[in-house]
């Protein structure tokens, strides 16, 4: 029986938290399945009793190690998190953007699938953390991020690559789509300023956009 729970709880550990149940309920099941052939010898010899503490020690650690497993995973998800995006903004960082960029052109050149990138640089950072201290630099650089997020589609990634820099793929977009993102990240950032309710330091940014890979003109 103590080899059998043994079994048991390794597939809960290792296995899908679905299929880990089923294996526990199926040992349970084994477990007691000889009192139901002959409950007579098996409460003469004590059997049931060992069942008895052989089962409940089974699914108490079947419930640590449930709950052990399910901390690390949330961890290690945490861990992959953060490692994809800014801490301070939430958004994609450089590492992610170098990946969704080598594969959207990967992409448009083998399967002649364009995409849209826009660069955005923030004015007056430096500035902004003299007057302000950072609290007000970091401010900038997230209302920034805030409203590239606010004007970007579904499908779009934004990304801070660094300091106040930051750039925004969007893939299968054409000129006229990222001509469209300029224009509505400058009405937002025009909006976010005009804004009473905004208090932080004034946000002005330059941005750029392009189309790759590049169509060379017709002569």
């Amino acid at each position: 029986i103590a080899l059998f729970a043994a079994g048991v709880l390794y597939c809960a550990y290792f296995l899908a938290p679905s299929v880990a149940a089923a294996q526990i309920l199926l040992g349970t099941i084994a477990i007691w399945a000889p009192i139901a052939y002959d409950s007579g010898t098996a409460a003469d010899t004590g059997f049931i009793a060992r069942a008895v503490i052989f089962t409940a020690a089974m699914w108490s650690v079947a419930v640590l190690v449930s709950r052990n497993r399910a901390a690390l995973d949330r961890a290690e998800m945490n861990a992959r998190r953060m490692a994809l995006t800014d801490p301070l903004t939430g958004v994609a960082n450089l590492r992610t953007f170098d990946g969704e960029f080598n594969e959207l052109l990967a992409r448009a050149y083998d399967a002649d699938e364009p995409f849209g990138i826009a660069f955005v640089d923030i004015n007056g950072l430096k500035t902004a953390n003299t007057v302000h201290g950072h609290a007000g630099g970091d401010r900038m650089i997230c209302s920034t991020a805030e409203l590239l997020m606010q004007v970007a589609d579904a499908r779009d990634q934004v990304a801070r690559l660094g300091g106040d820099e930051f750039a925004v793929l969007m893939p299968g977009a054409d000129r006229e789509d990222t001509a469209s993102f300029e224009d509505r990240f400058n009405e937002a950032l025009h909006e976010l300023n005009a804004s009473p309710d905004f208090t932080g330091p004034p946000v002005s940014a330059a941005i750029g956009s392009s189309v790759l890979p590049s169509v060379p003109s017709s002569t």
